[in-house]
């Protein structure tokens, strides 16, 4: 694997990660901004806060249907098709939210179409492109482009809150969607160009069946190590600031730590990739799926410590950027990339669905015991099983063993 072929190989494909990059962060838009949004309309409109957190419930439990469908038409018809035909809707039906009226059920309605829209836009698109440019350097170009949803996090809340106090939250619909789709589809269009799909469409013929794909043990030890661990990271990220609360800090102060979580994902993410096209992937792995067990020891032993609750804050973003990553890139070395898509979504689908019971599971364990730490308790073995099962994922080439 020499340095030159690497330069060439980011030579002829530099864009797409990039832009994957941006694109990954529109997707995300509403669920990151969501809590802003949710003090303007439920103080305009009166609902309480599970009416409008109603809309995401709708939106993941249709995504979980959408999304695969999406994803087959993906490995069929290219990434690029796809985006180009789905940047507009998409920015339409991000914009449609500026016109709610107060009806519980036209906000649900908006809500369902907007999840089927989204599904043009998908993750998988944008790093479907990615997975079939880049071989030697995958990894580092993987970690560019997922690096999006770190952005996301940190850039979109900012911004939305800055939109809404200057003009409103109608208009801050339009504004992110509409702007989100002129940055992206004058991108898509001359720059997004993978390899082997500019010019043709896969016939149907050539694309392989998932199903035999996903009866393997390599799919459900993927599956299960992936979501597991992420139903302790989701819990821990979801349950930071009220932590640190308990350890005697101020809101301002806890989330002010808390922010080190995203900060520190982006990092993890990126370091990563330049880590995945060096070092084997099962050593990697290794470390970023244990580091939650470190990250859950220093919050019950630093007794209010800012510092040591500063490194667990960074360790436990650095795990959630590393899992990511690890995880989808051993997904395009151990599958079909023709089928890249439709796997890597039926992956996203079964870990939203895990990652929504960790939050539950540390919340039950608190309101019964007033402690997180028989949460702490019960999570450890959790983590340790997530280790075992990315451990016994097949070996494929001795690299990545």
């Amino acid at each position: 694997m020499s340095t030159t072929t690497k330069r060439e190989e980011w030579s002829r494909s530099w864009p797409l990660p990039l832009i994957a990059m941006l694109g990954i962060t529109g997707p995300a838009a509403f669920s990151y901004s969501g809590g802003i949004f949710m003090g303007e309309l439920t103080r305009e409109f009166g609902w309480t806060k599970t009416q409008f957190s109603s809309a995401f419930t709708l939106q993941v439990l249709l995504g979980l249907i959408v999304g695969p469908l999406a994803a087959m038409l993906l490995d069929r018809i290219g990434p690029r098709r796809m985006l180009l035909a789905g940047i507009v809707p998409f920015a339409l039906g991000l914009s449609l939210f500026s016109q709610v009226n107060g009806t519980i059920w036209q906000w649900w309605m908006l809500a369902a179409l907007y999840s089927v829209i989204t599904a043009g836009v998908i993750p998988a698109a944008w790093m479907s492109g990615v997975v079939q440019s880049f071989d030697r350097s995958r990894g580092i170009a993987m970690a560019v482009g997922l690096a999006g949803i770190g952005i996301a996090t940190t850039v979109w809340p900012i911004l939305v809150a800055w939109l809404v106090q200057h003009i409103g939250w109608r208009q801050t619909f339009p504004v992110m969607g509409i702007g989100w789709a002129l940055l992206l589809l004058p991108l898509v269009y001359f720059l997004y160009k993978p390899v082997g799909q500019q010019h043709h469409r896969i016939k149907s013929d050539a694309v392989p069946k998932v199903w035999p794909s996903v009866w393997t043990r390599t799919f459900w030890c993927l599956l299960g190590a992936g979501g597991i661990f992420a139903s302790v990271q989701m819990a821990l990220i979801i349950h930071f600031v009220p932590i640190l609360l308990l350890q005697g800090f101020t809101l301002t102060k806890a989330a002010g730590i808390a922010g080190i979580i995203g900060i520190f994902s982006i990092i993890g993410r990126i370091g990563t990739g330049v880590l995945l096209d060096w070092v084997p992937t099962k050593q990697i792995a290794l470390v970023a799926f244990t580091l939650p067990l470190v990250v859950m020891w220093m919050l019950v032993t630093a007794h209010g410590s800012a510092g040591i609750l500063m490194l667990a804050a960074a360790l436990l973003g650095f795990a959630a950027g590393s899992e990511t990553d690890v995880v989808a890139y051993l997904c395009s070395r151990r599958f079909d990339q023709r089928i890249f898509g439709t796997i890597y979504t039926l992956f996203q689908a079964g870990f939203a669905i895990l990652a929504s019971l960790g939050p539950l599971l540390a919340g039950w364990r608190f309101d019964v015991t007033r402690s997180y730490e028989s949460f702490y308790v019960l999570a450890v073995p959790l983590v340790l099983a997530a280790t075992l099962l990315i451990m016994l994922v097949p070996a494929e080439k001795k690299a990545e063993a």
